[in-house]
């Protein structure tokens, strides 16, 4: 009889440990998924913000900038390219310093614009 006990007393220390490993499984992946989504939505956030300066800057008469974060960084890059056009990047430097680049073709008397 002291053997069944030993033996199922064992048993039960295994599944408490394996409940116990698992539930800390469970919480490290939790926690990823929440770094993740917040990244998610940094990233959006910052592609959201990098098209409002691209239109703002091709609407003149429109002033002001996005609201952003604190610690974030709107920066808009004009490059003359071929003749009567030009190619306008916004870049948005989030407080990590990762970087989100949208980038547009002007072209002069053209209404398309081809973004990239």
């Amino acid at each position: 009889m002291a053997r069944d006990t030993v033996g199922s007393g064992a048993l039960v220390w295994r599944r408490r440990c394996w409940l116990a490993i698992t539930a800390l499984g469970l919480l490290e992946y939790r926690q990823r998924l929440a770094v993740f989504q917040r990244h998610l939505q940094d990233v959006t956030l910052a592609l959201i913000l990098s098209h409002q300066s691209l239109e703002l800057m091709r609407q003149p008469a429109a002033t002001g900038a996005p609201a952003r974060p604190p610690g974030w960084r709107v920066i808009l890059i004009e490059r003359p390219c071929a003749e009567g056009c030009r190619r306008v990047t916004a870049t948005v430097i989030m407080n990590t310093g990762e970087r989100i680049s949208l980038s547009e073709w002007v072209c002069q008397g053209s209404v398309d614009t081809t973004r990239t």
